[in-house]
């Protein structure tokens, strides 16, 4: 009986337990960015950004919501995914059909896919003008072992070239 009730727990953990270890990671939650603990290489040389981070997990379905403001102005992203590693698409505020997976690996959240971007020209006195771009990226999330602290390694493959930083984000 012993061996029976034993058995019927390693199936019940081997088949959620992708599942399982995501919402156990300590992901979710409203995430801030720490500028003093990241390194953000040429991206932000000249004006840094202000950037919020909602994780939300249910079951295997994860939801990003990024929420970045310059000077003033704020974008804001959503991305529906799900940890198993299946294609998801999204769509952007100018751009359709956003191709990301993400999986589960290790205790990390891997996410990779398209993005948009938005590349702004300011000149003198003129209305900033926008330009929206696709780019790809490669994510990896993890969570501190204390649970207060997020780092997002990015590696991204611009238009102008490749660029990687790292962002450490403080549990809001």
């Amino acid at each position: 009986m012993r061996k029976m009730i034993l058995l019927v727990m390693a199936a019940i953990l081997s088949s959620g337990g992708t599942i399982l270890a995501a919402a156990d990671e300590g992901f979710a939650g409203t995430w801030k960015l720490d500028v003093g603990k990241s390194s953000m290489g040429e991206m932000y040389s000249d004006v840094v950004p202000d950037i919020t981070l909602a994780l939300s997990m249910e079951g295997a379905k994860l939801t990003v919501r990024r929420i970045v403001a310059v000077m003033g102005m704020e974008r804001s992203s959503l991305l529906v995914l799900t940890t198993d590693g299946k294609e998801c698409v999204n769509d952007g505020e100018s751009l359709k059909g956003l191709k990301s997976t993400c999986r589960l690996d290790g205790g990390k959240l891997k996410i990779s896919g398209e993005r948009e971007g938005v590349r702004m020209t300011i000149t003198g006195d003129a209305e900033p003008q926008t330009e929206h771009f696709s780019y790809h990226i490669e994510e990896e999330y993890s969570v501190a072992p204390d649970g207060k602290t997020l780092t997002v390694v990015q590696k991204m493959a611009m238009p102008e070239g490749d660029r990687a930083m790292t962002l450490v984000f403080n549990r809001a």
